[in-house]
């Protein structure tokens, strides 16, 4: 699930992001895709670059792969990807 998808982001044992976006709102009964990573704020949060995007009947299938750490070591992710189906 979700806690064990954020413990490979973290490890940096992920190399790509295959999320499943479907026509559909859950609201707060969605679950989370990832969970346990320390992101406090959107200046915290990995940096993803999108190589694909794919129709799968009504949903979208997109597809991504991690940006380079950044240079400075405060602002550098040391995360290479997450994600697995049906959880984003």
């Amino acid at each position: 699930g979700a806690t064990l998808a954020g413990a490979f982001v973290q490890a940096g044992l992920v190399d790509r992001l295959m999320v499943h976006l479907a026509p559909l709102l859950l609201g707060e009964a969605g679950r989370a895709a990832v969970a346990g990573l320390p992101i406090a704020t959107l200046a915290d949060a990995p940096r993803w670059r999108t190589t694909a995007v794919a129709r799968a009947g009504a949903d979208t299938l997109v597809t991504c792969e991690p940006l380079a750490p950044a240079a400075d070591a405060d602002q550098a992710h040391v995360l290479t990807g997450a994600g697995q189906k049906g959880t984003r």
